[in-house]
């Protein structure tokens, strides 16, 4: 028996279903949100405090109430400013990184569908457990198990943990490297990837940088350009001061916006297949 349209009539017994739809975009939006954000403020901070006088305390005839402290040099404010404005801002693309994480560990644990629930129950309340989930792993773990579903998996466990102490060092040790930033060797390593521009000169990679007269040795008037995914090593010895330019948290939130890019990618694929 077929009902009026010519469809087949659902079974009785069937259970009502919901279509969830997923928005695999806002993946990709929780990274370059903090991406924006902090490099718009580092950039406009470190120009601004080039601009300014350090060597006096900054005025705000508005405010209401003043607060006095010990005198500092130009150096030491600076310093003061910039331990603040990275460990701001490291944290801000730290989180962007693993929130963006953490919402690809529970698109992957739907992908696979159906998924049961009782019949008074929300989305939301079968989504919890797993965010929840998610956000209790160490982000190595989190990693690995969104890097299960992957045929090539994603390496960034080490730039965010360089990052990491890199931020905590900021935060806690007023950017100086102490004992516990530096482990083994008395050195914190920042590593992170960037983009690597360059061409090639008597076998060697010259770097592309700004004003650079590219050279190759040859008479052509065409040089090769190249372009490759290379690791960024900073290292700052037991005892010293953090140092990072703008035009090193710029390398830095390309490595977050590649990690982001990348895993949005690699997401989307995932559930393409499943459908």
């Amino acid at each position: 028996m077929t009902s009026p349209t010519g469809l087949e009539p659902e079974p009785a017994n069937r259970p009502p279903q919901i279509a969830l739809t997923i928005n695999v975009d806002s993946i990709l939006s929780q990274v370059q949100g903090a991406i924006i954000v902090s490099s718009e403020v580092v950039d406009f901070m470190l120009d601004a405090m080039g601009k300014s006088d350090l060597s006096t305390k900054p005025n705000n005839p508005d405010a209401q109430y003043k607060f006095t402290s010990l005198p500092v040099t130009a150096e030491e404010r600076r310093n003061n400013f910039e331990n603040w404005l990275f460990s701001k801002a490291l944290s801000d693309l730290m989180r962007g990184v693993r929130s963006a994480l953490e919402q690809s560990y529970v698109v992957l644990q739907l992908v696979p569908g159906p998924l049961k629930m009782v019949s008074n129950s929300t989305p939301n309340a079968l989504l919890a457990p797993q965010f929840e989930k998610a956000a209790k792993m160490k982000f190595g773990q989190l990693l690995e198990s969104v890097n299960s579903r992957f045929n090539e998996p994603l390496a960034f466990a080490d730039a965010f943990e360089s990052l990491q102490q890199a931020r905590n060092c900021f935060e806690h040790r007023n950017g100086i490297v102490g004992a516990v930033d530096a482990p083994s060797g008395g050195v914190l390593a920042l590593r992170f990837p960037r983009a690597k521009i360059f061409y090639i000169k008597n076998g060697s990679e010259i770097e592309l940088q700004g004003g650079h007269t590219v050279d190759d040795g040859s008479k052509s008037a065409e040089v090769q350009i190249y372009f490759k995914l290379d690791v960024r090593e900073r290292r700052f010895g037991l005892g010293h001061r953090i140092v990072l330019s703008a035009a090193d948290f710029n390398e830095i939130a390309f490595a977050c916006n590649f990690f982001g890019t990348t895993l949005h990618s690699k997401i989307l694929g995932v559930a393409t297949q499943r459908r």
